[in-house]
């Protein structure tokens, strides 16, 4: 071979050479001549410090990440910014959305219903008692597989009218509050087996209530309530039956439908003698009727 074509090979195959690829898949430098081709982006993930010729090949990582796939900015449950949130943070505690069935916050000095609470789809016990919340919001109703609902001796004058999609509660504590009607939709709630309202300012009862015909505890004692609904005698399964001290002046006749194992108490009322139905076995109440002296019809 002659020496000027083996001059020609040697140029040619210092003007081309091949970017090659190593089995860890890092590229390398392409050497032409006196120049260094690679990436030239002291940002990119693959900058090379020793190009002095950019090659087009940075690469960069996605946002909010390094360059090996690691989250830089985490806010205090571990969740990546931008990102969707697996965790929220009540109260100093993350809690996963996904994860978290009960949640205990009793007792803190809570003056407003968190509405992150909102979040945690999966819970099945709720418990907000003895705190100085005033107001529900409209957000409860995303709990739709709450089983059990306490919100007793809070500051509450009105509940939402999403109270009406917890359609899976068996459980729902109220007593000492503020609230002074109760919305129409609570008769969603017909899987209700207890239903506390003790010690509100409740003087009407929703004709809807009647509709929740799974409640074996009903509890309106100590509310201002007149009249008891025309239909109660839809409770079917009530065992115990609690509206002593409130403004109840007569009974619906319908009350004699509810089981005769039912425990009612209804001390403290405007009752008289002819509303001592004989189909109840009133107890203790025999002793203590109300002072209402009425006539007969």
């Amino acid at each position: 071979m002659s020496v000027m074509i083996k001059n020609k090979i040697k140029q040619t195959l210092l003007l081309f050479s091949f970017l090659l690829v190593s089995c860890e898949g890092e590229e390398k430098t392409i050497y032409v001549d006196d120049y260094l081709y690679g990436c030239t982006d002291v940002n990119a993930c693959n900058y090379d410090s020793s190009a002095n010729i950019d090659d087009d090949s940075c690469f960069y990582a996605d946002e909010n990440y390094d360059c090996n796939g690691i989250c830089i900015y985490l806010d205090e449950c571990g969740n990546c910014e931008g990102e969707f949130i697996e965790s929220i943070n009540l109260f100093g505690q993350c809690y996963n959305i996904s994860t978290t069935t009960s949640l205990d916050l009793n007792n803190q000095e809570i003056t407003v219903f968190p509405d992150l609470i909102s979040q945690l789809v999966n819970l099945r016990s709720l418990n907000l008692a003895f705190n100085e919340i005033v107001e529900i919001p409209e957000s409860i109703g995303n709990l739709v597989n709450l089983e059990k609902l306490i919100l007793s001796s809070n500051e509450i004058t009105t509940l939402p009218n999403s109270i009406g999609s917890l359609i899976n509660l068996d459980t729902l504590y109220l007593l000492f509050n503020s609230i002074d009607t109760l919305p129409e939709n609570i008769g969603n709630l017909t899987n209700l087996s207890l239903l506390d309202l003790e010690w509100n300012q409740i003087s009407i009862l929703p004709d809807e209530i009647v509709n929740l015909n799974h409640l074996k505890t009903l509890n309106i004692g100590n509310n201002e309530i007149v009249s008891l609904p025309d239909s109660i005698g839809k409770f079917v399964h009530l065992e115990k039956l609690f509206f002593e001290n409130n403004n109840i002046s007569s009974l619906p006749p319908s009350i004699c439908d509810i089981p005769a194992s039912c425990y009612v108490v209804a001390t403290g009322n405007d009752l008289c003698e002819k509303y001592r139905y004989s189909c109840i076995d009133w107890g203790f109440n025999n002793m203590q009727w109300g002072q209402q002296d009425c006539e007969d019809d």
